[in-house]
């Protein structure tokens, strides 16, 4: 059995630490720290996207509410014109004085509609601009994320790269970070 040598463990323990503390590649750290920064960057911006999606998806559902309650209004003065109407056309209202009053309740009901309706379209048309502006902030959130994991998984290699002292996973690491920019740059695009 060999024999323990505490000295040579110690000097052998001592020049390793040199290496990776004074003599090692600065370009590992560094790199590291730099996609670090990134994977940072790509959280915040998801979950500002994120917020912003959810607050405009709040914005949608308020606008079809609102035009929901009109088109239901709408509704509801088209019933009454048509009643009247059917009464006017019955011939059941005898007093040509009631006649004219329903008659002028008729035509301001059918124009009172017609304002409705065209206020609930607006509602509606402000819903899907408002839809359509929160899936582009959803797309966006979703790039940001995918950006931020590949940015981690890179932070991740670059250390492992320093541990193992080679460099074959630092550019693996380059290439999982060329990946984060890409999607990063399609979160801004969205």
């Amino acid at each position: 059995m060999p024999e323990f040598d505490a000295h040579r463990v110690l000097d052998g323990a001592n020049e390793r630490h040199e290496h990776l503390s004074h003599g090692g590649d600065p370009l590992v750290p560094i790199s590291a720290a730099t996609i670090a920064v990134l994977a940072a960057l790509a959280t915040l911006f998801a979950n500002h996207g994120s917020t912003a999606a959810l607050a405009q998806k709040n914005e949608t559902i308020i606008y079809q509410s609102k035009a929901f309650d009109q088109y239901n209004y709408y509704e509801s003065k088209r019933i009454k014109v048509h009643l009247n109407q059917a009464l006017l056309d019955a011939g059941i209202v005898r007093d040509p004085s009631a006649q004219r009053r329903l008659e002028s309740v008729v035509d301001k009901e059918a124009s009172a509609a017609k304002r409705i309706l065209v206020k609930a379209r607006s509602y509606d048309a402000q819903a899907k601009v408002e839809a359509g502006a929160s899936e582009r902030q959803m797309a966006s959130y979703e790039s940001y994320e995918i950006a931020a994991t590949f940015f981690e998984v890179a932070v991740v290699l670059a250390s492992v790269t320093l541990l193992m002292r080679t460099r074959a996973l630092l550019y693996v690491a380059g290439a999982g970070t060329a990946a984060g920019l890409w999607f990063f740059i399609s979160g801004f695009l969205h």
